[in-house]
């Protein structure tokens, strides 16, 4: 028998500000932890605190090692203080040509790296501490999440390019719970073109436009499966241990960033139109925050455009754990949202989701949702159709009505891709044992 396997846990949350993409990141950990044939998962973040208050199985790793190691521009010396001077387009062939050297020509490359730490007085330790583990660990699996795409270039050709690193020493590389697209940076394609064809397995959380785009990148066969969102496992799990409990809320999410597309004008008016509609149905509204990083935090946009209990803002104002916030969400007769993880939260316990979209990000995301949940109990719309008090009483009315109707349909989905998602993830750990 093999010696167990160390197993190194890249993803989309390092801060664990964002409850969705803690949800996944959990979800990976926990599975590859209580794998037999696992011995140790390091877990990429720069939030140790949170880390050992949420409770997160396997070890965390800090992120600073592998942006010392991975971030562009880390070897070009006084071109790095020069390269806004560039076109994009050398730029991105300068970054390229520098990826290729540092895992190429490692020794070179990493004591140019460590003398550029030190010239700059900071300590080498993370950086030593990282590199060692891409080179001790046997495998690199990266959790779910919607970050390979345009709109997280930087973060996407940072994960891309760690891959490359496991690929060139000749070990596995898996994807799970990805949602791709849309990407139309020719780097990130071409990134992607090179990648993905040598992943041991590619787990995509939606089947329209993540196969789309490796339809169009040459990369089929077996080793891709649509699974779902991973974060699913958790709430199925956080809905058993709850138990049935009342609803008594209207949920309410409305992402306020640069990559949503929603302006303030518009949220204002419908935040205007759903408390009108709360008061008649005799219903709460629930702040249901997904991510408290700074520019977005969920519970700030909430608050500053419709009253709230007190009380229900204070226990949501900081970082919460996923469970956290899939508890609330059971309280919702219906879940009206703007972020694609309280969709998940809601539909996955039977709860009906008018999903609000203003960008083709979030069109990408709630389409491909839609079709995972066999397009029952979630009703997608833009920013015109609930403007007023009358159009949003008609789509709360119908969304709550539905509740009976699609609960078991959702909740049978949910469990079919929380089993998708084990299975792929076994079938991972087997084929490299």
């Amino acid at each position: 028998m093999k010696q167990p396997m160390r197993i190194l846990l890249d993803h989309g949350g390092y801060g664990l500000a964002n409850a969705g993409d803690t949800a996944m990141i959990e979800v990976a950990a926990r599975r590859l932890v209580n794998d037999d044939r696992v011995d140790r998962v390091q877990v990429l973040t720069n939030a140790m605190s949170l880390f050992a208050e949420f409770k997160m199985p396997g070890e965390p790793l800090n992120h600073e090692g592998k942006r010392l190691l991975l971030g562009q521009w880390n070897t070009m010396g006084p071109l790095r203080s020069a390269r806004n001077l560039f076109g994009s387009a050398v730029r991105d062939r300068g970054a390229d040509i520098e990826d290729r050297f540092r895992r190429s020509f490692q020794a070179v490359s990493v004591p140019m790296m460590r003398a550029r730490i030190l010239g700059r007085k900071q300590h080498t330790s993370h950086f030593n501490k990282f590199l060692r583990t891409v080179n001790e660990s046997d495998a690199l699996c990266i959790a779910g999440g919607g970050y390979l795409n345009d709109s997280f270039l930087t973060h996407a050709l940072s994960v891309l390019e760690l891959a490359q690193w496991f690929i060139r020493q000749g070990k596995p590389v898996a994807m799970f719970g990805q949602g791709i697209g849309p990407v139309t940076n020719p780097r990130l394609r071409k990134k992607l073109a090179e990648v993905l064809p040598h992943c041991a397995v590619i787990g995509l959380r939606e089947g329209i436009v993540g196969p789309q785009i490796l339809r169009e990148l040459n990369i089929t066969g077996d080793h891709v499966a649509v699974t779902g969102d991973d974060a699913i496992d958790l709430v199925l799990d956080t809905a058993y241990q709850q138990g049935e409990v009342p609803k008594d809320s209207i949920g309410v999410n409305i992402r306020m960033a640069e990559y949503s597309g929603l302006n303030p004008q518009e949220g204002s008016q419908i935040f205007e139109a759903l408390a009108e509609v709360a008061v008649e149905k005799g219903l709460g509204i629930q702040p249901v925050p997904i991510s408290w990083h700074a520019g977005e935090r969920d519970i700030d946009s909430v608050s500053s455009a419709i009253q709230i209990d007190s009380d229900r803002l204070l226990a949501l104002q900081n970082p919460q754990h996923p469970q956290t916030v899939m508890q609330v969400v059971a309280r919702c007769a219906t879940v009206f949202t703007g972020s694609y993880h309280a969709a998940v939260f809601a539909l996955s316990q039977g709860i009906p989701v008018i999903a609000l979209s203003t960008s083709e990000y979030y069109s990408t995301k709630f389409a491909g949702l839609s079709q995972q949940f066999g397009h029952i109990g979630m009703t997608i719309v833009s920013p015109h159709e609930v403007s007023t008090a009358a159009d949003m009483r008609s789509m709360i009315g119908q969304s709550i009505e539905s509740t009976s109707d699609v609960a078991p349909q959702l909740r049978k989905h949910a469990w079919e891709q929380a089993e998708k998602s084990k299975a792929l993830y076994a079938r991972f750990v087997s084929d490299i044992e």
